[in-house]
């Protein structure tokens, strides 16, 4: 009696886990997998288009918004 119901515990439980196992979301492959676009939103009081290093502010030195807009 104790043996049939450690195999039958030992069945449900395996069961169980190749049940999860199967409706677990798989990894997505390399082709399946869609870039999402990298979108930066900049607020800014009184900023113009020339107030800008990289479009030629002889001035404003904007390293890090300089590379944004070069990529």
């Amino acid at each position: 009696m104790i043996r049939n119901f450690t195999r039958t515990r030992f069945r449900h439980v395996l069961l169980a886990l190749a049940l999860a196992w199967i409706a677990s979301p798989a990894p997505l492959t390399a082709a399946m997998r869609v870039a999402k676009p990298n979108i930066v939103f900049l607020f800014a009081d009184d900023l113009g288009w020339g107030d800008l290093g990289c479009y030629g502010h002889p001035y404003a030195r904007t390293p890090n918004l300089d590379r944004l807009a070069q990529e």
